[in-house]
């Protein structure tokens, strides 16, 4: 890395896999989802930036379901 920018927080790291789960895709799958999505070999450099943006990209995705919870069975 360059050296700015902050790296992804865990509370981050969790809301991205909980969304994904939300979409399907459990684990070795949101893991591998997500390291093609950032273009990384490992999540452990993607920055906060990044990983908002991310965020914000699924949950629009998603519409309001993930966000708000309508999933509960």
């Amino acid at each position: 890395g360059n050296g700015n920018g902050a790296l992804m927080t865990e509370a981050q790291r969790r809301y991205l896999f909980r969304i994904l789960a939300g979409q399907g895709l459990q684990q070795d799958a949101a893991h591998e989802y997500l390291t093609d999505a950032f273009r990384v070999e490992s999540l452990s450099t993607v920055t906060k930036a990044q990983a908002t943006e991310m965020i914000d990209r699924l949950v629009q995705q998603n519409g309001n379901e993930v966000a708000h919870g309508a999933h509960q069975r």
